[in-house]
């Protein structure tokens, strides 16, 4: 008995492993992207939120709640749009970031006013917060992985400047922008080292982290740190991981090594 062509390419395929990319990511690793910090400044004429429709005097609008926002159709705004809410950073010394509070869907809108309801706030949402509209993250693959295998390149570096709400320091999972972008050669999906100098005679930098190029943009990089045994901060330093696997590998080995190492951390995936 002959077996049908067709029915063997269905062999094929049920035999054929499905990428990571095209498992389910865990869901929390997607709602911390949406709610990762962005570079630049607040886009020009952005809308911005009023108020609540609640006639209890509020400033802070958490899930579930009901906002007024001050631009209506005039602008463009429709019924079950969404919107990133997002606020410029203003503490001292801050660069040109937004953190991104939360994200709304229009429930109602006449020619210059809109009502929205939250969707999901990251962190609490304030009146004069700016709207953004809203775009779905588009991860590269195996963001959930750690692909150290890359030989290090010290001729392409960047320097991590900060994560959400301003802060100098990161972890594992944590999402933190860099100090390069497009037009340094940052790609999505690249992998970076992370290095710090301990600034100690005959003590070599060392690698004690790894992290995967999420979003760029012409002069900054969103990253994710994949692995970390010791908190990113501000000024570390990032060395591109050249010619690496690029899939995991169940074989993972630790995180470390001097300048000169290539690592090892492979095939990692979060806890």
């Amino acid at each position: 008995m002959k077996n049908h062509p067709f029915a063997i390419a269905l062999i094929i395929a049920a035999l054929t492993p499905i990428p990571v990319v095209a498992q389910q990511l865990d869901p929390a690793i997607r709602t911390a992207a949406r709610c990762a910090p962005i570079a630049g400044g607040r886009p020009d004429d952005a809308a911005r939120v009023l108020g609540p429709t609640d006639p209890q005097a509020k400033t802070l609008y958490g899930r579930g709640g009901r906002i007024v926002i001050n631009s209506g159709t005039n602008r463009g705004i429709q019924i079950g749009q969404r919107y990133f809410v997002r606020r410029v950073m203003e503490f001292h010394g801050a660069p040109r970031g937004r953190d991104t509070e939360g994200w709304v869907r229009i429930l109602a809108s006449n020619e210059r006013t809109a009502i929205a309801t939250v969707e999901f706030a990251c962190d609490g949402i304030v009146t004069g917060d700016h709207l953004e509209p809203y775009e779905e993250p588009n991860l590269p693959p195996y963001v959930d992985r750690t692909d150290a295998t890359g030989q290090l390149d010290f001729t392409k570096t960047a320097r991590v400047l900060y994560g959400e709400s301003g802060r100098a320091t990161g972890g594992g999972r944590d999402f933190m922008i860099i100090d390069k972008g497009q037009k340094d050669g940052v790609a999505v999906g690249s992998r970076y080292a992370v290095y710090r100098n301990l600034r100690m005679d005959d003590v070599p930098p060392v690698n004690f982290a790894e992290a995967i190029v999420v979003s760029a943009l012409d002069d900054n990089a969103l990253i994710r740190i994949t692995a970390s045994r010791d908190a990113v901060t501000y000024g570390d330093t990032l060395v591109e991981r050249i010619g690496g696997r690029g899939f995991p590998n169940t074989n993972a080995g630790a995180i470390g090594g001097g300048a000169g190492g290539g690592g090892g951390a492979n095939g990692e995936q979060d806890e």
